[in-house]
C-alpha cells in the first residue's frame, strides 16, 4: 500500500522513483500494470466450509485436529468410558484410575523410565522396578492385600496393561463393585505413598480401614439430592439400608424404617468437622441418628466411635426443649441439625 495511491489501485510513480532506480521502477511498472492487491479489494468473507456456520472456532479446529490424527484404539475409550460413566466412584479415585490408566500416576519408576534412566526398585520390597502395576498389584504387600480384600484377586492372573485391566474390572464387576474396586486401590496408593514419603508403616488393616470409609462416603454421595438451591447446603440425600445395624428405638419403629430414613443433609463446615469429606466417616446410619434426636440411648449404649456428632444431637434437642442457649451449638452445626431434623419429621 506506500507504493500504491493510497488506494490500492494504482501505482504512486513518484513513490516508486523515490524508492527504486529508474530501471527497477521500469520493471515493476511493465511486469504489473497495476498493484497486485488491487483485485483483492473486496470484503473479506468466511470460507470455512467444514463448518455449518462457516465460522472458524476453536470447536471446529478441535474437529479438524482429530480428523487427521489416529483414532483413539477402542480398548482406549471403552476404559474411559468405564472409569467416568460409573457414579459411585469419588473425583479423586476417578482421575486416579485415569492416570493409572495413561502411566501418569507419580512415581519414581515412571519418572525414571520417561527420561531414559535406570527404573529403581520398588522402596516396599526392593525386588522389582518399581512401576505402577507392580506398586499396586505384584508388590509382595499389594499381593497380599488384593488375596486377603473381598476380591480375592491373584495379580499373576490379571492383564499386565494398566488400561486393560480396568477394562478388565469393568466388565468382571457390578458398577458398585467397580467403584469398591476403585476406593481400595486408592486406598492402597495412598497407603503406600504416606510409607515412601512420610516412612508411615505399611498395615493391611490401615488400608482396608481406609477402602471401608472411602466405600461408605461413596454410598453416602453416590446420588445427590439438593431439594433447595443453596450453595452452603450439602445434601447426601441417599437413604442408607444397612444390613448388619440394631434398631435402637424402643418399639414403635421398625428396623427397615429407621434403616431406611434420610442419611445425612450437612453443611459443608459440618463436613469438614466431622472428617466425612476426607473420608473418614464416623457418623452412624439413620436409625441410630433418629434414636439420639429422640433422646431413646445414649452414644456410650450404642458404641459410637465419634461422639461429636451425637453431643450436636444433645445439644440441639435441648435447645429445643428450652433447656439451652442456642448459641451454645455453633450456627453452622445448628443449622445443619435442623436441616437433618426437618428430614426425620417429613418421613
Amino acid at each position: 500500500m506506500e507504493l500504491t495511491d493510497g488506494q490500492g489501485n494504482t501505482w504512486s510513480h513518484d513513490r516508486l522513483a523515490n524508492n527504486f532506480s529508474v530501471a527497477v521502477a521500469l520493471q515493476i511498472l511493465s511486469t504489473y500494470s497495476q498493484p497486485p492487491m488491487a483485485n483483492n479489494l473486496r470484503k473479506d468473507r468466511l470460507i470455512f466450509t467444514r463448518s455449518g456456520s462457516r465460522k472458524f472456532t476453536f470447536k471446529e479446529a478441535c474437529k479438524l485436529l482429530f480428523d487427521h490424527h489416529p483414532p483413539v484404539p477402542d480398548n482406549v475409550v471403552s476404559m474411559f468410558k468405564t472409569i467416568w460413566h460409573c457414579p459411585g466412584l469419588l473425583p479423586q479415585v476417578r482421575l486416579f484410575l485415569w492416570k493409572f490408566a495413561h502411566g501418569a500416576l507419580p512415581i519414581r519408576g515412571t519418572c525414571m523410565a520417561r527420561i531414559g534412566n535406570r527404573i529403581p526398585h520398588c522402596p516396599v520390597c526392593e525386588l522389582e522396578p518399581g512401576l505402577p502395576m507392580h506398586a499396586l498389584f505384584f508388590c509382595p504387600f499389594a499381593e497380599t492385600f488384593w488375596f486377603a480384600s473381598s476380591f480375592s484377586i491373584r495379580p499373576q492372573q490379571l492383564p499386565s496393561n494398566p488400561t486393560d485391566l480396568i477394562l478388565h474390572f469393568g466388565k468382571l464387576l457390578t458398577c458398585g463393585d467397580f467403584a469398591s474396586f476403585g476406593n481400595h486401590l486408592w486406598a492402597l496408593w495412598k497407603c503406600r505413598c504416606s510409607y515412601v514419603y512420610d516412612g508411615t508403616k505399611l498395615c493391611h488393616t490401615v488400608v482396608f480401614a481406609m477402602a471401608h470409609s472411602y466405600n461408605k462416603w461413596t454410598r453416602t454421595t453416590s446420588s445427590l439430592v439438593i431439594p433447595r438451591p443453596l450453595k452452603h447446603i450439602w445434601s447426601a440425600g441417599q437413604q442408607l439400608i444397612d444390613s448388619g445395624i440394631s434398631c435402637f428405638v424402643d418399639g414403635s419403629f421398625s428396623e427397615p424404617n429407621c434403616a431406611g430414613w434420610g442419611f445425612l443433609f450437612y453443611h459443608r463446615d459440618c463436613l469438614l468437622r466431622y472428617g466425612l469429606s476426607y473420608g473418614e466417616v464416623r457418623s452412624a446410619t439413620g436409625s441410630e441418628i433418629f434414636a439420639m434426636l429422640l433422646g431413646v440411648t445414649t452414644a456410650t449404649d450404642m458404641g459410637i466411635v465419634n461422639c461429636t456428632f451425637f453431643t450436636d444431637c444433645f445439644l440441639l434437642q435441648q435447645i429445643l426443649n428450652g433447656q439451652a442457649a442456642p448459641d451454645s451449638l455453633p450456627w453452622q452445626d445448628f443449622h445443619a441439625m435442623l436441616d437433618l431434623l426437618d428430614i426425620f419429621r417429613n418421613h
